[in-house]
């Protein structure tokens, strides 16, 4: 290694550590950011294999990702899938959602075109209440090969993790929730681990209360879209901070997450341009702590339900600014 190299490590590494410095109040020494990262990595590959051995269902995942919706039904099935989502939250009365609800599936525009599925939610000053929720179709041009890796990540039980991800009770949720209790300053500042930290922590949190606790592979898909966010951690400091190359950040995601070759390609060439894609699996891990130290000030004067409004109602602040408002 050379001292150019030597060089380009410290200013990616200086670089990176600002972004989380100055974005999201998160002031760490990388090696720290890292590890949580891999123990979380660790913690989610232990719970995918205890999964499937108390199943039988080791080396069957390729089986579960090719049992998705055709193109021409993937918006029809994802509709249907929202309103139970709805149901399943109300019973279990785990997080206030609007009393008007106005969330539209259609397919992802092509000048938006580099991720799977996207929630774009009505703005806080916007007189339209419509919100898009987008997923991603394969090109048309592509060949069947091709379009049927794309579509294993809309197989059914990842389906479901990602209607919860983007809409009930993830971003769709927050942001009309905040768009109704937040102040106007909290509407147009946005922190990406508190954003996208709810929306990832809602999915596990939904599994945990029993959503579609008849079918394990559903959880299974949870594991599966935790171990990309967790993928997306490690591949965001190995790009920016340790000179990973796309070849090996690709390879990366299809060993750890179970990728093919094309989703895992889409991933890691992702990485290049937005490094704050860590922040999924960051936010989730810096919002259960803050549910931690909740429940230790409060204990059984508050429930979940309470700890679920205030994150949603807060409008999206750092997890610092949250804290000192909420616990001091």
């Amino acid at each position: 290694m050379n001292s150019d190299t030597d060089e380009s490590y410290r200013i990616g590494k200086d670089k990176f550590l600002k972004m989380l410095k100055i974005k999201e109040q998160i002031d760490l020494p990388l090696e720290e950011i890292k590890r949580s990262g891999l123990e979380e990595l660790k913690r989610l590959q232990d719970e995918l294999k205890k999964v499937m051995s108390e199943n039988n269902f080791e080396g069957n995942l390729e089986r579960l990702e090719h049992d998705h919706p055709s193109e021409e039904n993937l918006i029809t099935e994802t509709k249907n899938m929202l309103d139970e989502l709805i149901n399943f939250i109300r019973e279990k009365n785990l997080v206030d959602l609007p009393d008007k609800l106005n969330c539209i599936v259609t397919e992802m525009p092509k000048y938006d075109d580099f991720g799977f599925a996207a929630m774009g939610t009505a703005g806080p000053f916007e007189k339209s209440d419509e919100s898009f929720y987008y997923v991603n179709l394969p090109d048309k041009d592509w060949d069947d090969k091709k379009k049927e890796e794309w579509m294993t990540q809309f197989n059914y039980p990842t389906l479901k993790l990602v209607s919860i991800h983007e809409a009930y009770p993830g971003h769709y949720t927050h942001f009309l929730n905040a768009n109704k209790n937040s102040t106007k300053l909290s509407k147009l500042f946005m922190s990406y681990s508190y954003v996208e930290g709810w929306a990832h922590y809602t999915e596990e949190m939904m599994i945990e209360q029993g959503y579609s606790k008849e079918d394990f592979k559903t959880k299974i898909g949870m594991l599966l879209e935790a171990l990309i966010r967790c993928c997306r951690y490690i591949v965001a400091i190995g790009i920016h901070c340790e000179n990973m190359s796309i070849e090996d950040a690709k390879n990366f995601f299809i060993k750890n997450a179970y990728m093919t070759e094309t989703t895992a390609l889409n991933e890691a060439e992702r990485g290049t341009f937005d490094p704050g894609y860590l922040n999924y699996t960051l936010g989730k891990i810096f919002l259960k702590r803050f549910l931690d130290k909740y429940f230790d000030k409060f204990g059984s004067e508050k429930t979940l339900k309470d700890f679920h409004n205030m994150i949603v109602s807060l409008g999206a602040p750092t997890y610092r600014i949250a804290e000192a408002h909420v616990l001091s």
